[in-house]
This record gives structure tokens, sequence and C-alpha cells, in this order.
């Protein structure tokens, strides 16, 4: 009969040996099958959870409505000015924040902007 096993998730990153004297890494956030009794002895010195438990120790974040999402910042970059570009091509987080209304991160910017110039490439090529 095969020892019972349950899948965990460790807090932070363990190290050991195994009983047959094996390096074992379990790492932090990486859910990992171990024998219920490793699991429990685990669980109980609080170094992992119960994978069954992160979804619920975890509850998704609501998206924060001040700021833009990728999709409205790249619906604005289309009606940025001439004026409005850095020198390195990319709009401003300014004038991205104007068109709107919102707060526009520099990634979110990058990102919209990343797929703005994919989207024309390939639109051109199908020109």
């Amino acid at each position: 009969m095969s020892a019972k096993k349950q899948t965990i998730v460790p807090v932070k990153t363990l190290e050991g040996r195994d009983k047959k004297g094996e390096r074992v890494i379990h790492i932090a956030g990486v859910p990992v099958e171990v024998s219920a009794a490793e699991a429990k002895a685990l669980i109980d010195k609080k170094l992992a959870v119960a994978a069954s438990d992160v979804a619920l120790a975890a509850p998704v974040a609501e998206p924060d409505p001040t700021f833009a999402s990728i999709d409205q910042v790249y619906a604005a970059v289309g009606q940025v000015g001439e004026e409005d570009f850095t020198v390195d091509g990319r709009p401003t987080v300014e004038a991205l924040e104007k068109l709107t209304g919102l707060e526009v991160s520099a990634k979110r910017r990058d990102a919209a902007w990343e797929k703005y110039v994919a989207d024309q490439k390939a639109a051109s090529k199908q020109s």
C-alpha cells in the first residue's frame, strides 16, 4: 500500500534531505506533493499551507478603478499628438493620463505601446 500524499505550498524555500539521503528543495509558493505525514509536520510548523487553503488565503484583488488598464491606454495611444512623445518615440504618460482621465503607469504605457506598434506593423503588412 502506498503512502497517502498531500499537496502543499511552502511559505518559504525549504531545503533538506529525504529518507534516501537525496537533496530536496521545495520552492516558496510552488505547490509540491509530499507524504501526508510530512505535509502535516510542515503545516504544523507554519512552513507550508495546504494547497486547498491557498485560494482561500489569497483573495483575488480587484483592479484599482483609478488606474487605466492596458486596453484603455491602448485605445488612447492613437489619439496622442505628435508633441506628446518621448525622445525614444513612446507617448508620454502625462498625455495618456489626459486622454484616459485615469492614472497611467509607465509599465502599462509600455505594454500598450508595444501592442499598438505590433498591431500597426501587422496592419501595414496586410495592406
